[in-house]
């Protein structure tokens, strides 16, 4: 019985679909594909609870700190309420409890937020090129096989041609491998796609065997109006984090700086002159670094702005090439309709158009991905 049982359990199983990869997830866009990463990404989702810590503990220490008395404290004794007042070292330091350390921690948690969108935005213009590699890898799929579809037909023709003796068994060689040659590119797009969702999904954090029912390419050609450089710069030193972080670093030593000055303590103890030296020090440092960060900010926009600029006249180009490209094709439909080129002929030139149009599309991709990172250096961050 025992025996049965299993020969029974075993032949519904074998009668089940059997899964041999994932299953189809619809059509893949780039819109879909940040919908992906952004639900997946384990980078993304750390850096989400890292705010949520911070900002929780920010909000626990600035309601404790409204309830610090900087000038001392309260105790009862034998029934009675006596005030006990700091000394001046204490004062300072219950002052910064109550003023300084929550705007350090406000800042902790605007830093932990701020980190997060520039990652985000980081892996946004990353994915672009993830996301391009499946488009293009897709495409090649298509070309290669319109390649394919074009040898077979040609290698059939020769085949009656060779048996008429209109050709040599040299010319049917030919004609062989460009066959072969055909089917191996084809073959390799395949595997060159199967390796580019692979990689797509890994980048994501969804399983790496999901596959797709098609992969769209939704990119339009932007209609950017452009400022002159001087006002992205501008821009860019008053929005990126990297420079507007030191800033608040320094309005933060600053403040400090003051709650330290407001009492004598700091001239009257080593240790404290020591502290207010580092405090100082720390300032100055800072006041380098802003400087030095504007400078580097202002040269990566002026060589940004000069490389979008540039990959935009490029796209113009291959815009008017395609253009060109699609024009002369069609005057050989009409030519393949009136009788003067074979369809042979026609089809050659619809794979040529086919490679102009997709160098035109990963161009254009380029372009526009390139115009993200400018709106990101401009921006909060990160940099070009």
């Amino acid at each position: 019985m025992k025996r049965l049982l299993c020969l029974i359990i075993t032949a519904v199983v074998l009668l089940l679909p059997f899964q041999v990869t994932a299953e189809a997830k619809g059509a893949l866009t780039y819109d879909r594909a940040v919908a992906l990463m952004n639900l997946n990404n384990g980078t993304l989702k750390s850096l989400e609870r890292a705010e949520n810590d911070a900002r929780k503990s920010y909000e626990s220490n600035a309601e404790e700190a409204k309830n610090i008395d900087t000038e001392g404290f309260t105790i009862n004794f034998g029934g009675e309420d006596y005030y006990i007042y700091y000394d001046p070292e204490t004062k300072v330091y219950m002052k910064k409890a109550k003023e300084l350390y929550p705007e350090q921690l406000k800042f902790s948690w605007e830093a932990t937020s701020k980190n997060r969108e520039i990652t985000a935005n980081t892996l946004k213009t990353a994915l672009r090129g993830v996301f391009l590699g499946v488009c293009s890898a897709s495409a090649d799929i298509e070309l290669k096989q319109k390649q394919l579809d074009l040898a077979v037909k040609v290698n059939n023709q020769d085949k009656l041609k060779l048996k008429r003796g209109l050709i040599t068994s040299l010319d049917m060689q030919e004609s062989d491998y460009n066959l072969t040659k055909a089917q191996n590119g084809l073959n390799a797009a395949k595997r060159n796609y199967e390796n580019a969702v692979r990689s797509f999904n890994e980048f994501v954090g969804i399983s790496a065997k999901t596959q797709y029912t098609d992969v769209i390419y939704e990119e339009k050609l932007s209609k950017q109006t452009w400022e002159s450089v001087d006002y992205y710069i501008e821009q860019a030193l008053n929005n990126r984090f990297d420079i507007v972080s030191l800033r608040k670093q320094l309005a933060l030593k600053e403040q400090e700086k003051g709650i330290t000055e407001s009492s004598y303590v700091y001239k009257n103890s080593t240790t404290a002159q020591d502290e207010y030296e580092t405090l100082l020090n720390d300032i100055e440092q800072l006041n380098m670094d802003i400087e030095s960060t504007k400078l580097s900010i202002t040269d990566e926009i002026r060589n940004a702005y000069v490389d979008v600029i540039k990959a935009g006249k490029n796209v113009n180009s291959l815009s008017n090439t395609l253009k060109l490209q699609q024009s002369n094709y069609s005057k050989m439909q009409a030519r393949y309709k009136a009788g003067m080129i074979s369809s042979n002929v026609l089809e050659q030139a619809e794979i040529g158009l086919m490679q102009v149009e997709n160098g035109y599309k990963a161009a254009l991709f380029d372009y526009n991905t390139r115009i993200m990172r400018f709106e990101y250096a401009t921006g909060i961050g990160p940099g070009y």
